[in-house]
């Protein structure tokens, strides 16, 4: 299967010019963030009439999660700027990072991945390509307030959109939207459903080299 999944992808290589050139990091950003979290806070002391609470979640909060988890964990402050970025040609991990090069894993604070795709991609020779795909996405965020209430802030095991185009020099933009839910916990609750919405997007020269994202995905 691994060897007729790579003559698979070199047959494709040969036949579409898409984010051909070095390959290097691909860093999408996390543009948008959007969800509500639907908690039960504790079954032990709940009575006739039980009432579940619910609260929304913007990118900002989630951010200033991300970064005072970071901080809970290293003792040290991430600094000013910070965006949270994922490659998804690189590990299942985000990552923080800012203009200046900082970077710091959000290994053990979130997690990010493609599970499964269907593709459609046209080339155009030498001059670039597109693709536009239907895809299943992971995406989970967790970690710790002020006040060090757990919270697991953001999850989203959902279905959503692939999108890219690719220059003749190989520069690529791509999108990545996502719509779902899964597992939500506020300040230590029992039990509850996140869900809402994503997307990451950024420009640069894909793993992929002269193959599509869904492609390369499939063989690796």
């Amino acid at each position: 299967m691994k060897l007729t999944r790579t003559l698979f992808c070199l047959a494709v290589a040969g036949a579409m010019v898409f984010g051909a050139g070095k390959a290097s990091a691909f860093p999408l950003d996390l543009k948008s963030l959007s969800a509500t979290i639907t908690v039960t806070t504790n079954y032990s002391t709940l009575s006739s009439p039980a009432k579940y609470l619910k609260k929304s979640v913007s990118l900002k909060q989630v951010l200033m999660m991300v970064t005072n988890t970071v901080r809970y964990y290293t003792g040290t402050n991430p600094p000013q700027g910070v965006r949270i970025a994922w490659d998804p040609y690189g590990s299942y991990y985000p990552y923080l990072t800012n203009s200046l090069g900082y970077y710091h894993s959000l290994s053990g604070i979130a997690y990010a991945y493609v599970e499964d795709i269907a593709t459609s991609f046209k080339g155009n020779g030498g001059s670039g390509g597109s693709e536009s795909d239907v895809i299943v996405f992971y995406l989970d965020i967790y970690g710790y307030d002020l006040n060090t209430n757990y919270w697991e802030i953001y999850q989203d095991y959902g279905t959503g959109t692939l999108k890219a185009s690719a220059s003749s020099s190989g520069t690529t933009t791509m999108t990545i939207s996502s719509k779902g839910g899964g597992y939500g916990e506020i300040l230590n609750s029992d039990d509850g459903v996140s869900s809402g919405n994503a997307t990451f997007k950024g420009t640069g020269q894909p793993l992929s080299g002269q193959i599509p994202y869904s492609v390369w995905y499939w063989a690796d």
